[in-house]
């Protein structure tokens, strides 16, 4: 059975290389635009399609210059492309044949996926669960956890001090604006094999539920202490609303690979007398 989400991410990574391939390879413009910022040959870079390509935020200021040069390069190679006959070739030919099946594959698929988009309610959720309950057995032992990190271990004790009297929650506001802080997570909801370093993955397999750890050194000048909320043991099932959003996605993940199979299976209804074999 197929993996929906692998062939959405496969068909949104086909758009954007066969998108590029023409956006950038064969030309952006032929016609000339009064808003033009560079002119390759007989190609025109505009600020909108520049705008589109990369956004027009502040921050994106900073890739401009590459993004435009980026641009020259390619339609330097084009006309060069040009000169040596390419375009002629039955290779060019074939990869602008490949290009355009792709494109079109990955507008459908896209508009599939758009035109079924729906919200789900927590009832159809709750059923879901309850049917595919099997599948969220968990395969290891899995860890809830918050962890917090500073740069300096008196700061870490200090933290830690405060942790036990105020709890996580309000420890962590307090020392939001730390300057040794170097971050904070809380709920983290791991199996034991995905904790790394191994330090982090021993001192929980340590702790009991509810409790916090000592102030260990996790890597160099970095000063971690731990609370772990709760352990799951291998096999077990986590309630509903411990992984509410885990069966949201998979609840959808499945929708989709239904919505899609029907549709191929329509497909090859409509189009069976263009399939010779």
């Amino acid at each position: 059975m197929m993996n929906w989400r692998m062939l959405l991410k496969e068909w949104n990574n086909r758009i954007i290389l066969f998108g590029l391939f023409l956006f950038l390879f064969v030309g952006c413009s032929q016609k000339k635009d009064n808003d033009y910022i560079v002119r390759v040959g007989d190609s025109f870079l505009t600020q909108s399609m520049v705008d589109y390509a990369i956004g027009n935020g502040e921050g994106n200021k900073l890739f401009r210059e590459e993004f435009i040069r980026k641009w020259m390069e390619k339609q330097l190679i084009y006309l060069s492309a040009i000169d040596k006959g390419i375009l002629e070739s039955d290779n060019y030919s074939e990869l602008i044949s490949d290009a355009k099946v792709e494109i079109a594959n990955a507008i459908v698929i896209r508009e599939l996926v758009k035109k079924n988009n729906r919200d789900v309610s927590q009832k159809e959720l709750e059923e879901y669960y309850v049917k595919h309950i099997a599948e969220f057995k968990l395969s290891a032992i899995k860890f809830r956890y918050s962890q917090v990190s500073f740069s300096n271990k008196s700061v870490a004790k200090k933290f830690r001090r405060k942790l036990v009297s105020q709890g996580w929650k309000k420890a962590v506001a307090e020392f939001s604006n730390e300057t040794t802080l170097i971050f904070a997570t809380q709920n983290n909801f791991e199996y034991i094999y995905n904790i790394l370093p191994m330090s982090i993955r021993d001192e929980l397999s340590r702790l009991r539920e509810d409790a916090f750890s000592r102030v260990i050194e996790t890597s160099q000048d970095v000063f971690t202490i731990l609370h772990l909320s709760k352990r799951y043991k291998k096999n077990k099932v986590p309630e509903y609303n411990e992984i509410e959003i885990d069966i949201k996605e998979k609840y959808l993940a499945n929708n989709r690979e239904e919505i899609y199979n029907n549709f191929i299976k329509q497909l090859y209804s409509d189009y069976s007398s263009e399939i010779e074999r």
